[in-house]
């Protein structure tokens, strides 16, 4: 699955496309922790546009990219940004 971030305008923005795109449930936050709760596959994402937007956002969305895949190492499960 690739998510691409080439038309996400805001932090707002990318939490709602990503939360539909991978079915989070209505609940989801909307907030870096809730994503990291919500993540449970693969997902690809081409994160430039996130990174121009607000490199703060970035640098904490591939510290929890990074967490998760150390986390599920040896479960096949992995997030790739690129």
């Amino acid at each position: 699955m690739t998510f691409s971030c080439q038309n996400i305008s805001s932090l707002a923005q990318f939490h709602t496309e990503i939360g539909k795109l991978l079915e989070f449930p209505d609940f989801y936050g909307k907030n870096w922790d809730a994503f990291w709760d919500a993540i449970t596959g693969l997902v690809e994402t081409h994160t430039a546009s996130l990174q121009k937007i607000s490199p703060k956002d970035f640098e904490i969305l591939c510290q929890i990219v990074k967490d998760y895949n150390q986390f599920f190492a040896n479960h096949e499960k992995s997030i790739v940004i690129y």
